[in-house]
């Protein structure tokens, strides 16, 4: 929030490929309360619950694709969920280690 974000670099998405679904953190609750904001003190953090959204994961191999349409639909699902609570593009997402796994959307460098 100090510094803000130009937009979202997601790596290694494929790391996820396996799962039937994926557990979002999108929030925490403290002494009954849901958060607004992260916590900045260490001893609300040790003491919050997290608030879980499950999303559908894609159970398909992703590493050979090269472009964002190529990733299967809950992929592409997940990735913008991620995003919406920045309101910044999504510059890049990595499929993979190597440079080739790299998607570029948006002229990032």
């Amino acid at each position: 929030m100090l510094n803000s974000l130009d937009y979202l670099a997601i790596t290694r998405l494929d790391i996820l490929d396996g799962f039937d679904n994926i557990s979002l953190c999108k929030g925490y609750i403290y002494k009954g309360k849901e958060l607004q904001e992260y916590p900045e003190s260490l001893d609300v953090l040790q003491n919050v619950e997290p608030v879980y959204e499950e999303l559908p994961g894609w159970k398909s191999d992703i590493s050979g694709c090269r472009t964002y349409e190529e990733l299967p639909e809950n992929a592409r699902y997940y990735v913008e969920r991620i995003r919406q609570p920045f309101g910044v593009p999504l510059g890049i997402v990595s499929v993979g280690p190597d440079r080739a796994q790299t998607i570029v959307l948006h002229n990032v460098f």
